[in-house]
């Protein structure tokens, strides 16, 4: 059970900011990271294809935007002397733009964080004395979920033919802007690089045909019809309105551009049973297949078997993966909010059809989801409804939500999850006072229990470090730093796992 620490709020502007030059993900915020990536060597550039992920990087200063670059290594300590390689997508996880969707810019170039933000569907060249680089901005707890889209690009030292790789985010503030990212996130997990020269054409490329669920659709692939755990390959719907070159071939004559497409490689004798669809900005589920989802227990969809040992960058093997679809509701969000002693989960519906009730499921890291709550639906109705729920007793930690639609009839659709941690928030502590020599903080304390309490400054100076002993109740605790050190700091308490930091200026 995670430990709380609870604080007295006394300074008003409280700004959370990672101070670690590399930051390793937590297993439980790698949401959507498959096991497999699909690239050529470097000699062979047009033998790539997409690959997606959906992370949370937590622990950033509260609503700020970062600039950030993401890539694959398999190097586990890039923090801030360079950047993972790899092309790079800009993927906006929000309101989509209005002339460009969500993913709209694309680069190889990308060697520093001091140039240009991807924009416009651009694709832009490999070469030249132009950076560019994608943004994303926090939420009020200093966290950012979100999609990336990497190309691999079988880099001769950091992406070996089969080796395993990292996912990472290189990023620094976008108020402060640096050339070498300040701060580097990478995953746990590991994805292994998938190539036919190496492979014995033991790779089955796949091409998805999707046409009524829409343009840069996220999609996973599933080796269990639960479409649980790791998924095998994770790619996009077409068309984004970039055309990429060098991509593989059988994606370049299949996929790329084609509305309603898809393409992914998964390894010979891997059954395809559950594929899985996302929305760009918020990332909530597309449910298809009349609310039984888009399953296949035997890897088969409508006659064509994924389970094959002939797959070839000439032949890829092309199914359909969209189950006939009416679903009772049109769900337009979900999204949920931790509070100090409770989380909130607020849905809209667009239209109902013989909706009887919602029934709320929560699940911790485990991912066995329990029925906690029912909440009535409208029935029918073609005006948009906003429905809440608020659940007093959620888990310390990552909470996943998801919702289970009931129609009149009994039969279910689910939507979700969502994920919201509870637990440590940003008023973690207080400063209490500041002076020419020390700044002075409160700690409350819900127990007695080991921390580590440190300061540093702007320019990365460890100013302070000290392994403190916290009573039961409120700590008061002077920091002794002179001023003449610099007037701006960072003050940053670490209790087990959890950490959470204050910006100063005094």
């Amino acid at each position: 059970m995670m430990k709380k620490i609870y604080l007295l709020f006394i300074f008003c502007c409280v700004t959370v900011f990672n101070i670690n030059a590399q930051t390793v993900i937590d297993p439980t915020d790698e949401l959507i990271l498959p096991q497999y990536a699909y690239y050529g060597p470097s000699t062979a550039a047009a033998s790539r294809a997409p690959v997606v992920v959906r992370v949370t990087l937590r622990g950033l200063a509260i609503s700020t935007t970062y600039r950030y670059i993401s890539g694959l290594s398999s190097t586990n300590n890039i923090s801030t002397t360079g950047f993972a390689p790899g092309g790079n997508f800009r993927v906006n996880n929000g309101t989509p733009h209005a002339t460009f969707g969500n993913i709209i810019g694309y680069t190889t170039q990308k060697f520093g964080l001091n140039g240009s933000e991807l924009s416009g569907d651009l694709i832009l060249p490999a070469s030249g004395t132009t950076n560019y680089h994608s943004r994303f901005t926090t939420d009020i707890d200093g966290n950012y979920t979100g999609w990336f889209i990497v190309v691999p690009v079988g880099q001769t030292t950091q992406q070996i033919l089969g080796s395993d790789v990292y996912f990472y985010v290189n990023l620094c503030l976008n108020s402060s802007v640096s050339f070498n990212p300040t701060v580097s996130y990478r995953t746990t997990n590991t994805i292994k690089l998938l190539d036919y020269t190496t492979d014995n054409a033991g790779l089955s490329p796949l091409v998805g045909t999707t046409s009524n669920i829409g343009n840069e659709k996220l999609v996973s692939l599933y080796d269990n019809v639960d479409g649980t755990g790791r998924p095998l390959a994770t790619t996009y719907t077409e068309n984004e309105g970039i055309n990429i070159t060098g991509l593989s071939t059988w994606y370049t004559g299949n996929v790329e551009g084609v509305s309603g497409k898809w393409g992914a490689v998964v390894p010979n004798n891997t059954a395809v049973r559950a594929i899985r669809f996302f929305n760009a900005g918020d990332g909530t589920e597309i449910v298809v297949g009349n609310g039984t989802g888009n399953k296949s227990a035997n890897g088969t969809w409508n006659g064509v078997s994924t389970v094959i040992n002939t797959g070839s960058t000439a032949t890829p093997v092309t199914i359909n993966s969209i189950a006939p679809t009416t679903l009772p509701i049109s769900l337009s969000t979900f999204a949920g909010l931790a509070n100090t002693n409770s989380v909130k989960l607020n849905w809209t519906t667009a239209s109902e059809t013989n909706n009887q009730y919602f029934e709320v499921l929560r699940a911790g890291v485990d991912r066995n989801f329990i029925s906690i709550s029912k909440v009535n639906g409208a029935g029918n109705s073609s005006e948009t409804k906003t429905y809440s729920f608020t659940d007093y007793n959620p888990l310390a930690g990552n909470n996943y939500y998801q919702l289970k639609q009931v129609d009149l009839d009994g039969k279910s659709s689910n939507f979700g999850p969502v994920v919201v941690k509870f637990g440590l928030s940003s008023d973690s502590f207080n400063v209490l006072s500041t002076s020419e020599s020390s700044v002075t903080v409160n700690i409350s304390s819900s127990e007695t229990q080991q921390a580590e309490l440190s300061y540093i400054g702007l320019d990365g100076r460890m100013l302070y470090k000290k392994s403190i002993s916290l009573a039961n109740g409120l700590n008061t605790i002077s920091i002794p730093v002179d001023k003449s050190t610099g007037s701006i700091g960072i003050i940053s308490l670490k209790v087990g796992s959890e950490q959470r930091s204050i910006k100063i200026a005094r």
